[in-house]
């Protein structure tokens, strides 16, 4: 973390750490990374996969200037969805399009959790705007859109020492004859792939400040 921190300070930038999706056998680890972090460079972002996560580094009085990560929104994220959206009445399609931050549970817990941002995908569907409170920006996250994610992983049993063995072989593209879009494999996630990049024109219009772009498959 302390090396992260000084590139991010040679490149006059702000450290962004974002937390993964966390179970108990790995949470230990994970509020290790938060701690350093924190400590490396006051002020930075974090960006939350997991409540219990956010809770626990509220509860200990962290200094946090927390984000609503993709994995929170309960977005529709699979490819059937943008099919469905043909046969949608516009209350249905608004409702294919939300996400958590479009009812009052989700914007509740924004507040609850001092959130100063949330992330959302550019999924098949699109992405129903939320009104959002005063002080959350909204961010948008293309082109590889998460379909699901397993605590469970098929390359290895020791998630906190992994060595990473599945970047060590090309990612596994999945079809069926039902649905023809592809899916991706990576580590232990499936992803789609958008192969339109949001335009300046279109971030604007939803209001977001800001594209999370990852040219390579998340990994």
């Amino acid at each position: 973390m302390d090396e992260a921190a000084g590139l991010c300070r040679s490149q006059g930038a702000g450290l962004q750490l974002v937390t993964p999706a966390v179970r108990e056998g790995t949470a230990d680890a994970a509020w290790a990374w938060l701690v350093a972090a924190l400590e490396s460079s006051p002020g930075a972002e974090v960006t939350f996969n997991d409540w219990g996560l956010w809770a626990r580094a509220r509860e200990a009085g962290l200094p946090l200037r927390g984000v609503a990560g993709r994995l929170l929104s309960r977005q529709r994220r699979g490819p059937r969805v943008a099919a469905m959206l043909d046969s949608a009445s516009a209350s249905g399609a608004e409702e294919l399009r939300a996400s958590l931050w479009d009812g009052p549970v989700g914007l509740a817990l924004l507040s609850e959790h001092g959130a100063v941002g949330v992330e959302l995908d550019l999924t098949p569907a699109g992405i129903q705007v939320p009104d959002l409170p005063e002080g959350v920006t909204l961010r948008v996250h293309a082109p590889w859109v998460p379909v699901t994610v397993s605590l469970a992983c098929p390359w290895t049993e020791d998630p906190v020492r992994c060595g990473r063995p599945c970047l060590d072989h090309p990612e596994a593209r999945l079809r069926n004859e039902e649905e023809p879009t592809p899916l991706w494999s990576r580590g232990n996630a499936l992803f789609l792939r958008r192969d339109d990049e949001p335009t300046a024109r279109y971030l604007v219009r939803l209001g977001a400040d800001r594209l999370l772009w990852s040219p390579e498959i998340p990994g």
